[in-house]
């Protein structure tokens, strides 16, 4: 019937309707250097191409063999397939960057706490020094020991005798 025929060919229409905007956006996103995209963009050209050959053995105007016969199978299989290889690319692309993400906060977190330790180490040095009355010259050769410097560089940097430094 015409009527059968008419909503055929609105269907199909709004199938191409469909198949271009999703064409036009995996193509926007892959100019937009999002790699998935090309996975993306061949899966839907070879579910296209599937049914289209479906369509044409169909409308009888290529011969129905038992190849064309599961054009749409062999197409939704190949589609799945190079839709999961996006997939997996983006699993991938997801684990690396939080894997970087989780170095850098680690170096930031290291450092924090040699700030810590250093501060903490300072203020332990300052109440020690306080507590035995140790003088402010005493206290900067005291530093410059922690430091692991040599009693040499000790006395050339306070201009103070190697003997004084060795007391």
């Amino acid at each position: 019937s015409y009527f059968f025929g008419f909503l055929v060919l609105i269907e199909n229409g709004l199938n191409l309707v469909i198949f271009i905007l999703i064409y036009y956006s995996a193509i926007k996103s892959f100019l937009q250097k999002f790699k998935p995209a090309i996975f993306i963009i061949a899966g839907w050209f070879m579910f296209t191409a599937s049914m289209v050959g479906y369509n044409l053995v169909s409308f009888q105007l290529i011969a129905y063999t038992t190849f064309t016969k599961s054009l749409v199978q062999i197409g939704s299989l190949v589609e799945i397939v190079l839709f999961s290889m996006a997939l997996a690319y983006k699993v991938n692309l997801m684990k690396k960057q939080t894997e970087e993400s989780q170095k850098k906060a680690l170096k930031v977190q290291a450092g924090i706490i040699k700030d810590l330790e250093q501060k903490i180490n300072e203020h332990h040095f300052d109440e020690l020094c306080d507590k035995f009355k140790i003088t402010l010259m005493e206290k900067r050769v005291l530093r410059m020991i922690i430091n692991s410097k040599s009693n040499q560089e000790i006395s050339d940097t306070y201009e103070i005798s190697y003997s004084t430094v060795r007391k």
